[in-house]
């Protein structure tokens, strides 16, 4: 193996059908570079890389996973924006990744999954789907399956969840599984199996991912300004969902501090649903806060600290069904008195919270109708306004917002120079000025509460810039606060996956358990002409 340079930070590859050309995800781009090596190429902007897997059609067609909109896409060759082909909207529910070609330019084999996630990277229970491309249509295969292939032997594999590689012989005209499936294989590490088409197959042999139900897969701690650890509370592990990705920064689905530094809100994935759970400091009890039976995520403080701001996907009324893949803004008392307040029920957010003066809505959405952006910052004044305003709508990806302490400045991330950058505007006259505070691409910022530093993230670093409000505004270059240490969920475009203790003085992240501690330690297999191994495993 070597390193294929052109792609540094990139991830998720995968092959054109001809093996000459290799796609890969990096600085928010799908981009393409010869396997050979070469110069790369960019095929589409504002693209996330979290969790992100391609299909490469032999029709120029290329299907990838938006992680930010948890959406199934195809970037035809003519084309340079990916349309939406499969969301939790259209799938009941459920979250698709993994796609995979068929042949012909048939479509894609793909698992969609439900918000139950319970190992690293893992979700169940799971379902094997397939897109007809030239129908435009979409139908469930196989239950309790997690990753499907074709192979050229005419037929379809796929993992259960427990790990049992099974085959099942596939007609590609009628889209459609002809016979019975056979087990091939057992104890491989779901989604762990890749298999080339000239037959060389590779997978991982160990305890499987999809546990029963949601295991604790982190610990929250506190990381200081040089950077060293200490537990919040070493008694207590959670699952809050999110990735695990080894060394890289990632995200969970939110955590908040209380004003005072307190209390904890935090996503947790239980048996009982995806909630808001309130955490009392420094090591008293955990009280779940929403008993909603889908999504509740994203909490954020009210500025008095009396109730919590959280993202679901409950019923608004009048509905009576729940919004699968669509969230309103909601607000619940934090003591759990009193009914969950509905606050904003259009634009479909992404984000939501409160400006630290309780005057203002700030909300993180897709982008405006017809354009390519990945996101745009809404504003919608309390009691006044009953539309929202697109108070950043450039056709850029705008996201990350943060107001600071006196609601004066708003701090966001676009990818208007190609990466994503950190920018200050005022507020909410955004128009009034615009300063770029961010030097070499970052993300997730987050003000001090003195107002007078803003923090962010590069890469495996924390870094701090000094804050002149001003008049008039000013920013000093930035500098490295710290390195962030391994396994800690930062660096997200959203906001919420860290946050700040009421002195500034040290930092409240999620850290994920090892992969050891979570998945065990797997072997990797490498089999040489498997497709003869599966032809005759199917005679018997």
């Amino acid at each position: 193996a070597r390193p294929l340079a052109g792609t540094e930070g990139g991830s998720g590859p995968f092959f054109s059908p001809d093996g000459a050309w290799i796609a890969f995800f990096a600085n928010g781009q799908m981009r393409k570079i010869p396997s050979g090596g070469g110069a790369s190429i960019k095929l589409a902007e504002s693209v996330d890389r979290s969790y992100n897997h391609g299909a490469w059609l032999t029709d120029g067609s290329i299907f990838l996973l938006d992680g930010l909109t948890h959406t199934l896409r195809r970037l035809r060759s003519s084309e340079a924006t990916p349309e939406v082909i499969a969301s939790p909207a259209t799938l009941g529910g459920r979250y698709p990744w993994l796609p995979s070609p068929l042949p012909d330019a048939r479509g894609i084999l793909f698992t969609a999954h439900l918000t139950n996630c319970v190992g690293p990277v893992s979700c169940r229970p799971s379902r094997v789907y397939v897109y007809d491309a030239r129908r435009d249509t979409i139908r469930a295969l196989f239950d309790d399956a997690v990753g499907a292939w074709y192979v050229p032997t005419g037929h379809v594999l796929y993992l259960t969840s427990s790990g049992t590689l099974m085959a099942v012989p596939w007609n590609n005209s009628a889209l459609a599984a002809i016979g019975k499936p056979v087990p091939i294989l057992d104890g491989i590490q779901a989604p762990g199996f890749v298999v080339s088409g000239e037959g060389t197959a590779v997978y991982l042999l160990g305890k499987p991912e999809f546990s029963p139900g949601p295991t604790p897969n982190a610990a929250l701690v506190w990381v200081d300004r040089r950077g060293d650890v200490e537990p919040v509370d070493s008694s207590w592990k959670v699952n809050t969902g999110g990735a695990y990705t080894g060394k890289d920064v990632r995200v969970g689905s939110g955590l908040a501090l209380s004003p005072d530094g307190r209390r904890i809100a935090l996503t947790r994935l239980t048996d009982l649903g995806t909630d808001i759970w309130i955490k009392q400091l420094p090591t008293g009890p955990v009280s779940r806060l929403t008993l909603n039976p889908g999504e509740d995520v994203a909490p954020a403080w009210t500025p008095d600290g009396r109730a919590i701001t959280f993202l679901s996907d409950r019923p608004i009324p009048p509905e009576t069904t729940r919004r699968a893949g669509r969230r309103g803004l909601w607000e619940q008392s934090a003591d759990g008195t009193g009914e969950p307040r509905h606050l904003w029920g259009k634009d479909e957010p992404t984000d939501g919270f409160l400006s630290p003066d309780g005057r203002w809505i700030v909300l993180g959405a897709t982008g405006s109708p017809g354009t390519s952006a990945g996101g745009d910052i809404l504003a919608a004044h309390r009691g006044v306004d009953s539309v929202a305003r697109r108070i950043l709508a450039t056709g850029y990806d705008e996201a990350g917002s943060t107001l600071s302490p006196d609601s004066r400045w708003l701090a966001y991330v676009s990818n208007e120079q190609g990466v994503h950058e950190l920018f200050v505007r005022p507020f909410p006259d955004v128009n009034g000025g615009k300063w770029q505070v961010s030097s070499g691409g970052g993300s997730a910022p987050l003000w001090a509460h003195n107002g007078r530093e803003l923090f962010y993230v590069r890469g495996k670093n924390m870094y701090v810039v000094r804050i002149h409000p001003g008049p008039p505004f000013s920013a000093e270059p930035p500098r490295i606060l710290f390195a962030i240490p391994d396994r800690m969920r930062a660096g997200s475009l959203v906001r919420g996956t860290f946050a700040i203790a009421p002195d500034d003085q040290r930092f409240l992240m999620v850290r994920d358990n090892s992969w050891e501690e979570m998945a065990g330690t797997p072997t990797m297999v490498v089999v040489q002409n498997f497709f003869e191994e599966l032809r005759a495993k199917l005679k018997k």
